[in-house]
């Protein structure tokens, strides 16, 4: 952070001068003899006082008087004062003592504070002047350093009205804090940052906002950082942060099935899924459900561990997965839905001299007679809502279809197609005549 003089030029008052030694000679910069505040007036009871008006509160680090001693024609600790106090305030009002000299000889006096204060009003009281005479202030040149405060003077955070205590508590020269954890059902705080310096810009996550307003900011499951960051006028910026906890609550933290992907994708917040539709033979899938601990899950009302598969039956068409989750009394209910389709397989086929059918066998090799000019053939799904295919012609349930054979190869293709669509199989038979 950049310290400057901020005392240089600016407006400044006394208890009193000797002309033409005026007060505003004593912030002008210049050192030199005739560049000075000489005052006549100095008592323990009534001291001789000069008081710069800063122009708006900055934060002050040190402070260098120098006295007629450090000039030309002057270098003698004579001519350096013995006694005095630097004061701040805010208000030209009520004023704080910010560091006391005595018995000083020097003729420079650098003095830097223990701790930057931030003051608008500062003043120099001088309780003994001159060495060589008490009763004369004189002062070639006040320099006050500091510069805008980057500081916050106040920090709180607060959920749904109940503040939240911050570890450790607020100072304003700590930067890095966090709280208490909060529960699932706190998804957002209210942040309210005050700094130092009314002039200085403040940014909360990024975002300007005004100097102690209060700013709402959402939490996500999990750690949250909040970052405050304070910019000065001279551009100069710090950051604070604040961890905030949101913990898992009654929601799962992971949800898997294990056949087809879940849409949309996962998310804490998002309750209803769908799977693409899986085939007859996907009797049954297992669903993942993952929690914090402390959180109770059921699928489909069944007793399950986070983080282990949970069987689940499917029966032909839609079926609806539920899992609730339930923390300290809070319940939460996520759905899957899974469409199984229906039975595409063939039962029996007959027809065929010598054809040994069997259903899960979708490929088959014979031969017939040479006076064996047609078959009839009787294809019987096991699902007799299901669509049958002979050669790209449905054969209606119940009902023979007519093949025509060659002499030498043919080919005929039976296909099953599921009621519910989503399934289907295909019997291919070589048949050589």
């Amino acid at each position: 952070m950049a310290m400057t003089n901020i005392a240089l030029n600016k407006p400044v008052t006394a208890s009193g001068f000797v002309k033409p030694f005026a007060p505003s000679k004593a912030v002008d910069g210049s050192i030199t003899a005739i560049n000075r505040w000489l005052c006549n007036s100095v008592s323990t009871s009534r001291p001789a006082t000069l008081t710069v008006d800063l122009g708006r509160p900055y934060l002050i680090s040190s402070w260098v008087v120098t006295h007629m001693g450090a000039v030309a024609n002057w270098r003698s600790p004579d001519y350096n004062m013995r006694d005095f106090i630097l004061l701040g305030s805010l208000n030209n009002s009520t004023w704080v003592t910010l560091d006391t000299v005595t018995n000083n000889t020097g003729s420079v006096t650098n003095r830097p504070l223990p701790t930057p204060v931030m003051y608008r009003f500062v003043q120099l009281s001088v309780t003994k002047g001159l060495t060589n005479n008490n009763q004369l202030a004189a002062v070639v040149d006040l320099a006050i350093n500091g510069c805008g405060s980057y500081y916050l003077s106040g920090l709180n955070i607060n959920a749904n009205n109940v503040a939240l205590v911050t570890n450790p508590t607020f100072a304003p020269t700590t930067l890095n804090y966090t709280t208490a954890n909060v529960p699932y059902a706190t998804s957002s705080v209210n942040v309210v940052a005050s700094s130092q310096d009314p002039s200085a810009s403040i940014k909360i996550n990024g975002a300007a906002v005004l100097n102690g307003s209060s700013t709402p900011v959402n939490l996500n499951v999990g750690s949250n950082v909040i970052t405050i960051a304070v910019t000065s006028f001279d551009g100069t910026t710090l950051t604070y942060t604040v961890t905030i906890v949101r913990e898992q609550g009654a929601g799962l933290s992971g949800l898997t099935i294990s056949s087809g992907a879940l849409s949309p994708v996962f998310g804490s917040d998002t309750l209803a899924y769908t799977t693409a539709n899986v085939g007859f033979d996907t009797a049954s899938v297992t669903v993942t459900p993952t929690a914090a601990t402390g959180t109770t899950i059921t699928v489909n009302g069944v007793a399950a561990t986070s983080g282990q598969p949970a069987p689940v039956t499917l029966g032909i068409g839609s079926n609806t997965i539920t899992i609730v989750t339930t923390t300290g009394g809070v319940t939460k209910t996520y759905t899957i839905t899974v469409v199984r389709a229906s039975d595409p397989y063939l039962a029996s086929l007959t027809g065929i001299q010598g054809l040994v059918f069997v259903k899960t066998t979708y490929t088959y090799s014979l031969t017939v007679p040479s006076a064996t000019a047609s078959l009839k053939i009787l294809p019987t799904a096991e699902d007799l809502t299901a669509t049958v295919k002979v050669n790209g012609n449905v054969v209606t349930a119940g009902n023979k279809a007519t093949v025509n054979l060659v002499v030498g190869s043919n080919t005929l293709v039976i296909d099953v197609l599921s009621a519910s669509g989503g399934d289907s199989r295909k019997y291919t038979f070589t048949i050589t005549r």
